[in-house]
């Protein structure tokens, strides 16, 4: 009969749980990382003595069934995800608009109408109903407003109201009748 102590028996179970814990995480560590020392199990179908004949098809084809699983590795999904949507393409933003000649002043007599712009430039055009300014051709003139055109768009300037608190605030044109 052997005799231990509880100590002895304590350093027993301890370095045994030590084992299965390094153990188990050797082989963890092995799977996650791919390291290619771990053997590969040989399955063995049939125990077939020396002197027998070859393993059958059977056997041999039950083996074949494995060889997908040992090729594959093991890091991979097992399903694929699904493929992520491809987003849908941005609107093109609308375009600008034109910068358009400022109107300071218009003058409409009988048969005609004049306008006092400022072109795009900076300078200071008088110009009548019929006539461009840059590259906007002047479609008419009213009073206190100005239609330009350019290609087949068609855009209205006016005179700008005036901000002086002693002004009647009525926008600056002349109509000879």
């Amino acid at each position: 009969m052997i005799r231990l102590s509880i100590r002895q028996v304590e350093r027993f179970l301890r370095a045994t749980q030590w084992t299965l814990v390094a153990g188990t995480a050797w082989l963890l560590m092995s799977m996650v990382l791919g390291s290619k020392t771990l053997p590969r199990p040989n399955i063995v179908a049939e125990s077939v003595p020396d002197g027998d004949a070859a393993p059958s098809s059977h056997s041999r084809q039950d083996l074949d069934e494995f060889a997908g699983i040992w090729k594959r590795d093991l890091r991979q999904t097992l399903i694929e995800p699904k493929p992520k949507p491809k987003p849908k393409p941005k609107a093109a933003p609308p375009p600008k608009p034109p910068k358009l000649p400022r109107l300071l002043a218009t003058f409409v007599e009988r048969g005609s109408a004049w306008g006092l712009f400022i072109d795009t430039k900076g300078a200071t055009r008088v110009r009548h109903s019929g006539a461009s300014i840059g590259t906007f051709d002047i479609a008419s003139i009213g009073r206190g407003s100005a239609r330009l055109r350019r290609g087949s768009s068609t855009y209205e300037v006016s005179v700008p109201v005036s901000k002086n608190p002693g002004s009647s605030g009525k926008k600056w044109s002349r109509t000879v009748n």
